[in-house]
């Protein structure tokens, strides 16, 4: 091989440049995706809760603009809050607002309950404004919601649309508060502004962290080499491998989050890494050589480093790997990227590095021998070798004692997926977090919905001592239900005197009689957000001030023991639960991820060195710092976020690559010396470019530590902090190990030649990229299988049923067809299903009749009675409506699985979650859709949701299928799925009754010509 290099060398580094240019034009596709719900898996409860409850009451998500002076309610400030509250009304892309202007102040008048504006007028002296803030302090609707109790400050609460970026919202809201100005001081929070916050500060950090890094690496490396080869050709294996891994994501259509800036990062101090041994070794091999060329001397240098090298960027890849197994998903997405530039390095180091070496004129560079002490580094080292192998028992004693007094500290760890916790104290949104928290109850809430009749005075009360119950727990801000409303309507009709004064009425039809009196004076759509329009479904919603890990644990325990106390069915959504269980869902990645990469890198390790034992020895400093680092953290009490909780398996990755180094050269040096010398050779030669590794290491990581976020720049320290204790480790307690253990497997075996030493190595490299290659696939290469199956398990010999098709429209009228539906298989795997409406009278006779074929594209008629007429449905028409509904023509058969590319984009307990895309436009004009998200069952193959996503990848359709008929061991039948058009607000819904199977139909009935009879 190392001949072939330099024999090929001109087109090794032609298709090097190639691979750079390519990946260069993909990087302007790279979009950022800074919504923390899309960063856990779909299928997680709070999300899919979260969901259904905005559904129901719009999205949770909430935007604060909030006003600041020594006095809020002077005639000017107001004016400019009453504007700007108006004009975002106006917006389009806003559904509603909360402000003094439009919350309601319920108060009674000569026993009439009367509902006003909270603000209603202006004030115009000072006696005005004193009646304001007596009136505001009466007022629970507002007190501490749109106004703070030293009436300071002011917000304006608005929800936003889905039907437009987020990005354009915000712009247009800055354009109406640029369009206002005025002496209060503004703060813009909640969650969408934190997301664009997230980001602008992601685009800010790889434009300033990126380039601050590749300069402090290139001024290292010159200080490492001391020539112009040795810093720019690592440089140039370094920024390829960055292009190259960052371009994979636009190409496998991934957004970037947070996360994705530790991939460049992570690159410049890794891939960094083959790279430097490489030019140290080569300059130890140059120093004193006047005989050999410099294309001799390469062959060399490959031939002595391709198998550290190879093992070393294997064993990183697995480590870092072991990010696949992590719940986050954007924690996948580093795995994968870094995984590949990593390998993309490791190949440029063993074939273009030596390549662009072999062209350039021998080095003059001195290192080793008599000179080796000179330098201040040398020197350390010589002193390591010395302290080592004559002490290694009390070095291995002091080692273990400091791992079991940081394994303590394990015990502490805190998990932490809070977003607004990722910006420092000064940050603007940050400081509106702190605002909001602290005076309008929070921005963040956690929803919880009742079903049952909302008019039931026991529910309502329910619902009241719930709120009472949660508002005095830590760090809830104020909660807020129908019953809250309820209550300020019995203050307006009763005196405090009375027995109806501030209480839940007894009886519903009071109930009722409250809430229409409530409908003369006030807007019914003030409760949107509250009940839903047929009063069957409530909203309570607890707002925290606190959105710690504790606080929000301690709330969802009681809500759910309130639940289970008073007998009623509930669903829990809301930011603020998914950012509970994605804190969940941190530790437990931190703990799946970090057993994958150390049981992968044991397994490698095992191999590389023909021993079970020598696996084990070599993950002992890993496991080491691993312990050290998680202690570490838990005693200073810096959480596990989404970036630090990366740490471990990069920890691995990286740090591993020093054992096999030092155990590599140490074995060589053996067979010449004895152990006590072996490991001082190995320390005073391989030891430098492993300080050097190290060090450059810790030099691109450090660039972390000047982010915008706070959860990055703890991982920037911590990760300084784990690769020294790695460091310390393969320089300190390997060689006590082998020192005082002496173990057999790094013995040089005499009887094994040359020829069969090359042919083990062979087998080693085929059954480590055995381990990793599937590492890297996953599983994707069985999506198009699985979708076969999916098929499959839809087919039945034949059956029979009665079927209705339920069509809702936007308002909740619904209108009714029934039919006839009978279906056969044949023996050329083509399943021929017929369709017969019988009714409404205006579609009654109307046939379909469907040939869906094992492969290939289906075929579909249609028989009009009215007309008498039979007509081919042809592939630009199976994208239109079947029979009027929300269903499409193509709904009603199962796809050919060629007509679409399918990959796995999530497989998390016992759920695939699918991504099929038309091969190409036409296929994506037949079937109306450009991406087909489908959630399948991966017991028994049967999908059970899928999201249509339009030519703008927007979300427009989504067909849940939740019941299915058995009728044998591996085949199923549809009973129940719904359509849903989020662009229209229609939906559909088709229920299979009387199903009969194995019924013995006809070949005839599913003939084209007796489709009318």
């Amino acid at each position: 091989m190392t001949k072939l290099i330099i024999r090929y060398r001109h087109l090794v580094i032609l298709l090097s440049i190639v691979i750079g240019l390519v990946s260069l034009f993909m990087l302007p596709g790279m979009e950022t995706d800074p919504d923390i719900r899309n960063y856990v898996p779909s299928d997680m409860e709070s999300r899919i809760n979260t969901d259904i409850i905005e559904n129901e009451f719009g999205l949770q998500d909430i935007i604060f603009i909030v006003f600041e002076d020594s006095c809020i309610l002077t005639p000017s400030n107001l004016k400019r809050i009453r504007n700007t509250d108006r004009q975002l009304e106006g917006l389009k892309s806003i559904d509603n607002t909360i402000s003094l202007f439009n919350t309601r102040r319920i108060y009674g008048e000569q026993g009439m309950m009367i509902v006003d504006p909270a603000v209603s007028r202006l004030p115009v002296s000072s006696h005005d404004i004193e009646v304001l803030k007596s009136q505001l302090s009466d007022n629970p609707l507002a007190m501490g919601t749109v106004i703070s109790k030293d009436f300071k400050m002011s917000a304006i609460a608005a929800t936003i649309s889905k039907e437009k970026d987020e990005n354009i919202i915000l712009a247009e809201i800055d354009s109406v508060l640029n369009a206002n100005p005025g002496s209060a001081e503004v703060y813009r929070g909640g969650m969408p502004y934190i997301r664009e916050a997230i980001m602008k500060d992601v685009k800010r950090d790889g434009l300033i962290l990126v380039p601050l890094a590749l300069i402090i690496m290139l001024g290292f490396l010159w200080l490492a080499f001391r020539e112009w080869r040795g810093m720019v050709l690592p440089f140039v294996v370094v920024v390829l491998s960055i292009v190259f891994a960052m371009s994979l994501a636009p190409a496998l259509g991934w957004k970037l989050s947070i996360l994705s800036l530790i991939v460049p990062i992570m690159l410049i101090a890794v891939a960094n890494d083959y790279g430097i041994h490489m030019i140290a070794k080569y300059q130890e091999l140059v120093s004193g050589n006047h005989t050999d060329s410099n294309e001799s001397i390469v062959v060399t240098l490959v031939r002595k480093l391709r198998l550290p090298v190879i093992f070393t960027g294997l064993t990183t890849i697995a480590g870092i790997l072991g990010l696949l197994t992590h719940a986050i998903i954007p924690a996948r997405h580093v795995g994968i990227l870094a995984s590949a530039g990593v390998a993309l390095a490791v190949l440029l180091t063993l074939f273009f590095l030596p390549s662009w070496l072999s062209l350039l004129p021998k080095s003059k560079t001195v290192v080793g021998g008599n000179k080796l002490s000179g330098s201040l580094l040398d020197r350390i080292l010589i002193r390591l070798s010395h302290i080592v192998t004559y002490r290694p028992r009390r070095v291995m004693i002091i080692s273990s004692i400091i791992t079991a007094v940081f394994a303590i500290g394990i015990l502490l760890i805190r998990a932490d997926g809070n977003q607004e916790n990722f910006f420092p104290a000064k940050h603007p949104v940050k400081n509106a977090s702190i605002i909001i928290n602290k005076h309008f109850g929070g921005s963040q809430s956690i929803s919880v919905m009742t079903e049952g009749d909302i008019k039931d005075p026991e529910l309502l009360k329910t619902l009241d001592s719930w709120a009472s119950e949660l508002e005095g727990m830590e760090g809830v801000g104020d909660s807020y239900s129908i019953a809250t409303v309820l209550l300020e309507m019995t203050k307006a009709l009763f005196d405090e005197n009375e027995d109806g004064y501030n209480r839940i009425p007894e009886s519903r039809e009071a109930v009722a009689q409250i809430l229409e009196i409530y409908n003369m004076s006030g807007d019914p759509e003030d409760f949107d957000r509250l009940v839903d329009f047929g009063y069957t479904k409530a909203h309570l919603m607890i707002r925290f001030e606190d959105p710690s890990t504790k606080s929000l644990n301690n709330v969802l325990n009681k809500i759910n023991y309130m639940a289970e106390r008073d007998k009623i069915d509930i669903t829990i959504g809301g930011y603020a639960y998914i950012m509970h269980q994605f804190s969940d869902k941190i530790v437990s990645g931190q703990i799946s991820s970090l057993i994958f990469a150390i049981i992968i890198v044991l397994i490698l390790l095992t191999i590389i060195f023909r021993s079970v034992k020598g696996g084990m020895i070599s993950t002992i400093p890993i496991l080491a710092s691993v312990v050290f680092l998680l202690g570490f953290m838990g005693f200073t009490g810096i959480s596990l976020n989404p970036a630090t909780a990366l740490l471990s398996s990069i920890m691995i990755g990286v740090g591993v690559d020093y054992t096999i180094h030092f155990l590599w050269r140490y074995k060589s040096e053996l067979v010449f010396n004895d152990h006590r010398q072996a490991v001082i050779k190995t320390l005073t030669t391989t030891g430098r470019g492993i300080v050097y590794n190290a060090l450059s290491v810790m030099v691109g990581f450090s660039v972390l530590m000047f982010s915008g976020f706070t959860s990055i720049r703890f991982f920037g320290y911590l990760i300084l902090i784990s690769i020294g204790v790695c460091l310390i480790s393969a320089l300190f307690v390997i060689p006590s190990i082998i020192l005082v253990f002496k173990p057999s497997f790094l013995e040089y075996n005499t009887k094994i030649n040359k020829h069969s030493r090359r042919k083990y190595m062979k087998k080693i490299i085929i059954l480590t990229l055995l381990i990793i290659l599937p590492l890297f696939i996953m599983g994707q290469g069985t999506a198009e299988e699985i979708m076969d199956k999916s098929r499959d398990v839809m087919k039945v010999e034949s059956f029979e049923a009665v079927a209705s098709l339920k069509i809702i429209d936007s308002k909740g009228r619904i209108r009714e067809r029934s039919n006839i539906t009978a279906s056969k298989s044949f023996n050329d795997g083509t399943e021929k299903r017929l369709i017969r409406f019988l009714s409404p009278a205006d579609v009654k006779g109307t046939t379909m009749l469907i040939y869906d074929y094992e492969k290939g594209q289906d075929d579909m008629w249609i028989y009009l009675p009215a007309l008498k007429r039979k007509r081919r449905i042809v592939s630009s028409e199976k994208n239109k409506s079947f029979m009027g509904s929300e269903f499409t023509n193509a709904d009603m058969s199962s796809p050919p699985t060629e007509d679409f590319y399918h990959r796995i984009i999530n497989e998390n307990g016992n759920i695939y979650t699918i991504e099929s895309k038309p091969v190409n436009r036409e296929k994506e004009d037949e079937y109306g859709y450009s991406i087909k998200i489908s959630v399948l069952d991966k017991n028994n193959y049967l999908i059970k949701k899928m999201d249509f996503y339009d030519s703008f990848n927007e979300l427009f359709k989504t067909i849940t299928i939740d019941k299915f008929e058995k009728v044998s061991d591996n085949h199923f039948i549809i009973s129940h799925m719904m359509a849903e058009n989020l662009s229209n607000g229609r939906s559909s819904e088709i229920i299979m009754s009387e199903i009969h199977t194995g019924t013995r139909l006809r070949d005839e009935i599913f003939n084209i010509s007796n489709l009318g009879r």
